[in-house]
């Protein structure tokens, strides 16, 4: 694997590997959170947040790396909603005690 800027993309080879892999990494670990979540269901805030999450690296991938602008805002909003979400339920059930 060598890092050699393509001319194709306007990123490097190796922005492209390295963002390949942290996303396949949040992609198996929030599918494991997903497991652990139907089992206790304390889990929803760090699922939704590693779901949050990898949706956003997601649209990152989709707007720079893949140029394709279809599904970006999509995946940006949905995973802005679920960080703010996740948020406000962390803050409601542990500060306020809803």
């Amino acid at each position: 694997l060598s890092c050699v800027h393509s001319s194709e993309y306007s990123h490097s080879n190796c922005s492209f590997f390295i963002l390949g892999g942290i996303l396949l990494f949040l992609t198996f670990f929030t599918l494991g959170l997903f497991i652990w979540y139907i089992i206790d269901s304390d889990m929803i805030y760090s699922f939704q947040l590693f779901l949050g999450l990898t949706l956003l690296v997601m649209a990152y991938n989709n707007q720079f790396i893949y140029r394709s602008k279809k599904m970006t805002a999509v995946y940006a909003s949905v995973g802005f909603i679920l960080l703010i979400l996740d948020l406000i339920m962390y803050i409601g059930v542990h500060f306020i005690g809803v």
